[in-house]
């Protein structure tokens, strides 16, 4: 989600992609509204067919008005090129494609500038469902040439971008062993060796989201994959970011969370973690009963942290993006497992000023 046909930067437009499961075309769609947020929206296409799941991203060269896209699409990393950026319609022309690795796709995107070239690098985790292993990192050299190299410590299926000790360039994720979470980092160099610090307990299927609080990188986790280690959590860096982080559990009883997104309401910090949808549908082992499935907004504020549940059945996929002084969420569950069908949004409001909430 991003302003993919708005200069202005004032009226968003979402990016989806879709899997070819069950029995899908998949492919990927740009998705614009009539003027209103909260009016018709209307979908265009990008791409017609392919296995486009699980993550797209945003990004944006130097020189561009409107964004591009990177997606894991057909089983590559694939850039979609904003037709805006070269004088034509983002929703009636062609998004060309630049391949950008060939030989597998992804999990989990993130977009980062790794090595410190003043360019934006995509860092790719590998994805269990596709068989794509290990994490890796794509360096750019310009918007049509990049090098790819393999990541650190054979992280699994999610990965983010943290900084530690000042360093803006380390990578965070759950091992491939199951034996926790880490992070790395930069070692220097492209192919350099990354050195490993563990970070706090988890399972290969954790999901993990890197934010800032009180001027410090923190790392949340929740469990996305049986055994339930410790539900939802964040780690905050000790005084030797080397050493074993300090945890704090939020809620022991989230399950399947499979995105997390972290960001700045007003002047306080805030996560979203959100359950999909399989964690209210009895009989999987994802279900708890009696609970929903909940998209659940965290907030830091006043030396408290504090909850609001946007929604009660869950989302697969979620996209944040300031608005208007508050922020516009966009979810989007599987659709396959008989849970709520729709694309759908929700709008945070700007925070009231201090002593007026």
């Amino acid at each position: 989600m991003d302003y993919f046909t708005d200069a202005s930067r004032t009226n968003p437009s979402v990016i989806v992609g879709f899997g070819q499961h069950p029995s899908g075309s998949g492919g990927i769609y740009l998705y614009t509204n009539n003027g209103s947020i909260t009016g018709a929206w209307t979908g265009h296409t990008i791409l017609a067919s392919g296995n486009c799941y699980e993550r797209t991203r945003p990004i944006t060269f130097p020189g561009n008005t409107f964004p591009n896209v990177v997606a894991s699409c057909k089983d590559q990393i694939i850039l979609f090129n904003n037709p805006g950026n070269t004088g034509g319609n983002p929703v009636t022309d062609t998004w060309t494609q630049t391949v950008l690795n060939s030989t597998g796709g992804t999990h989990q995107i993130r977009i980062a500038d790794i090595d410190g070239d003043g360019k934006l690098d995509i860092v790719c985790s590998a994805s269990k469902s596709l068989g794509t292993s290990p994490n890796f990192i794509l360096y750019q050299d310009t918007p049509t040439s990049w090098q790819k190299v393999d990541g650190p410590g054979s992280l699994q299926d999610d990965i983010d971008v943290i900084s530690v000790s000042g360093a803006h360039d380390a990578i965070v994720g759950p091992a491939a062993d199951n034996s926790g979470i880490y992070w790395f980092a930069y070692p220097g160099s492209r192919t350099g060796s990354w050195t490993r610090n563990f970070l706090g307990v988890g399972n290969k299927g954790t999901t993990v989201a890197a934010g800032t609080k009180d001027g410090k990188d923190y790392v949340i986790v929740a469990s996305n994959e049986e055994p339930w280690t410790g539900g939802l959590a964040y780690y905050t860096q000790p005084a030797d970011p080397t050493q074993p982080w300090l945890g704090t559990t939020v809620d022991a009883t989230y399950r399947a969370v499979h995105e997390i997104s972290t960001g700045t309401l007003g002047s306080d910090p805030y996560f979203i973690a959100a359950e999909e949808e399989q964690a209210c549908i009895a009989g999987g082992d994802d279900y708890h009963a009696h609970i929903p499935c909940r998209v659940t907004l965290f907030r830091f504020s006043g030396g408290s942290l504090t909850a609001v549940q946007l929604f009660d059945q869950g989302t697969q996929n979620q996209s944040v993006l300031p608005y208007k002084g508050g922020l516009l969420v966009v979810g989007a569950n599987h659709g396959v497992y008989g849970g709520f069908p729709a694309l759908q949004g929700w709008i945070v409001p700007a925070p009231s000023p201090p002593g007026k909430e």
